[in-house]
């Protein structure tokens, strides 16, 4: 059962678009202005937390910067997710849910709290941890 503890939640960003469904709720965002923020939909780019109401564009949303807190895997295209594996913002699903990170390049957002099957969705709870994103795997000139 997805559970959540925050500890830093900030309700100062507005949302760029109608973010007012219940499915919108417990999705990867990311700032698209100084003020706004839009649902993350690339692994390598960094989030800023997750969506934890429902807000209409315009109206200021509630992100969770640090914490725990429930997050959505939308896409079935994934391996098992198990307590402890990093997650990232997913391509896969282009919808701001998260996915196992498997490659050094995806920002890792954080780690999973909770595990689930390969190919399904669902909610899980998740420790924000703002692990970035590795290199390329490119040695850099010495």
């Amino acid at each position: 059962m997805a559970w959540e503890h925050g500890l830093l939640d900030i309700g100062a960003f507005t949302a760029a678009g109608n973010y007012s469904s219940a499915a919108a709720q417990y999705r990867v965002v990311k700032l698209t202005t100084a003020a706004a923020f839009t649902i993350n939909v690339a692994s390598s780019k960094p989030p800023i937390g997750v969506l934890q109401d429902r807000p209409s564009s315009g109206i200021a949303g509630l992100v969770r910067f640090q914490g725990v807190t429930k997050v959505r895997v939308l896409s079935t295209a994934h391996s098992l997710i198990s307590i402890g594996n990093k997650l990232c913002a997913s391509t896969l699903s282009k919808q701001g849910g998260v996915i196992n990170s498997t490659l050094v390049s995806r920002y890792v957002i954080g780690r999973a709290l909770e595990a689930l099957s390969s190919g399904t969705t669902g909610i899980i709870t998740m420790l924000i941890t703002h692990e970035g994103a590795g290199s390329t795997g490119t040695a850099a000139a010495a």
